[in-house]
């Protein structure tokens, strides 16, 4: 199995595990995914393992702060509390397909997930993205692969 599809299967799995929705994949392109590119806290971190990839996981305020209610019933986080949020949930998804992964026989390493911007865009160099949508909102995981 792929870091990918690892990542992705995961991503679902966290939406409706732990926030009890659904995650609907969604192409990129339009005005909801583009202000996740432009506009967004991300986390990243580094898996090894055969390949090497720089992982960011995206959000936008809004759908961090409906996280933040359901997650942690703070309906007005501030932006410390989202900031480690962000990384929180990085670390479940990240971990989770790497769970996902050795399952299937695909092993990887994986760092400690760091905030990276409090607005980062997303990287036009990454070379695999996925956008969700969460009740109206997006999130989204980028994928790059390192050398």
């Amino acid at each position: 199995m792929s870091i990918e599809n690892a990542l992705v299967e995961s991503a679902h799995s966290f939406a409706q595990d732990m926030l009890g929705k659904t995650a609907r994949v969604i192409k990129g392109g339009d005005e909801r995914t583009n202000a996740v590119q432009k506009n967004s806290c991300a986390a990243s971190m580094w898996v090894s393992g055969g390949e090497n990839w720089h992982i960011r996981v995206h959000f936008t305020k809004p759908c961090l702060k409906k996280i933040a209610a359901v997650l942690l019933e703070d309906k007005t986080a501030s932006d410390a509390t989202l900031s480690d949020l962000v990384c929180e949930i990085s670390n479940v998804i990240v971990g989770h397909a790497k769970m996902i992964a050795a399952q299937k026989g695909t092993h990887f390493d994986v760092s400690t997930p760091h905030f990276d911007a409090k607005f980062a865009s997303i990287s036009k160099l990454a070379t695999a993205r996925c956008y969700f949508e969460l009740e109206g909102d997006i999130f989204a995981l980028t994928a790059r692969k390192v050398r």
